[in-house]
């Protein structure tokens, strides 16, 4: 049997950082991540935004904030 699609594409315990991330492609891009088991930090110039679209995307976002340095 062939693996399917979110088989191939799982992002189970991996850091997804989508810059430009508060709406259209990077939005959709960080939702998509999100879906296949990714955590996600949006980042954007617009702090107010970026709040925005990580609370409307609960399931997938970090708390706004800087990143922590590893």
């Amino acid at each position: 049997m062939h693996p399917t699609h979110r088989q191939k594409f799982d992002l189970t315990d991996r850091l997804a950082l989508i810059t430009g991330g508060s709406r259209g492609l990077g939005l959709a891009m960080a939702r998509g991540l999100a879906e296949a088991g990714a955590e996600v930090v949006l980042n954007a110039r617009d702090p107010a935004a970026t709040e925005a679209a990580a609370a409307s995307s609960a399931p997938m976002a970090s708390p706004p904030g800087p990143c922590p340095s590893t």
